[in-house]
């Protein structure tokens, strides 16, 4: 199974870092596939509907 884990913490080291890493390495301990996504320390945009992700093989303007 592919998994997507999402985090939000901006502290590296915090208790939802540590449940993170620990559901993340049993996961893959059970055969599964993670990506994590540590929101905090990205720059996340809203969709703005200028639809260019539909028109052909185009990415987000994002």
């Amino acid at each position: 199974m592919k998994i997507v884990v999402i985090t939000g913490s901006p502290n590296r080291n915090g208790a939802s870092a540590l449940l993170a890493e620990k559901f993340i390495k049993g996961a893959t301990e059970a055969g599964h596939e993670i990506f994590r996504f540590d929101a905090v320390f990205k720059k996340v945009h809203p969709c703005i509907g200028c639809l260019k992700c539909n028109r052909g093989d185009n990415d987000c303007v994002f």
